[in-house]
């Protein structure tokens, strides 16, 4: 991550190493790619100061749109989990949520694949909307797969009517989980 970037640059430096553009690409990257803003622009700044102008790679990482990033976030959670580096998941989704990054998409990998319980995926869900996150029909799929598989329908109804309540049309995973057989 950053900070093992960020280390290593600092040895380089201690060590004589006149530090190029190209070895602030990775870390602008890695900033970016953590939600850490300041950090970034931090960087930047002191790319500046040291009369660094940005190359073409620099620029392709600054100008990278929130939408490519936001998608790079949730397959690097999806693969974390897909290893059982639940603790790396946890830690890269708590910095996103802290900085105000998470989005919708993220917090249904985690609820899906992070939760063990309707309890957790609903007190996640809270803890989004608590830093901000807009919650989307997505991030409702699991907590209602997971409320059929417990056989809590009076739940289950209950957020159906609750995404209503907030204009959150089913998309097709939410309908494909509705139309689903209750009883096996």
């Amino acid at each position: 991550g950053s900070v093992e970037q960020r280390a290593l640059m600092q040895r380089a430096k201690a060590a004589g190493v006149e530090l190029e553009v190209g070895a602030f690409t990775p870390l602008l990257s890695q900033f970016q790619f953590e939600g850490r803003a300041e950090e970034l622009a931090a960087t930047v700044s002191e790319m500046e100061t040291r009369g660094l102008e940005q190359d073409k790679y620099v620029r392709r990482v600054l100008e990278r749109p929130t939408e490519v990033v936001a998608r790079m976030r949730t397959s690097k959670l999806a693969r974390l989990l897909e290893k059982d580096s639940l603790a790396e998941a946890w830690a890269l989704f708590d910095q996103l949520l802290g900085s105000g990054q998470a989005k919708s998409n993220q917090v249904s990998v985690m609820l899906a694949h992070a939760c063990k319980g309707s309890v957790e995926q609903r007190a996640l869900m809270q803890r989004a909307e608590a830093a901000g996150v807009e919650l989307g029909a997505a991030a409702f799929t699991p907590l209602l797969t997971q409320l059929q598989v417990e056989g809590r329908a009076e739940e289950l109804a209950a957020t159906v009517s609750e995404m209503e309540t907030r204009g959150l049309e089913q998309d097709k995973y939410v309908r494909r989980v509705l139309e689903r057989p209750t009883e096996v």
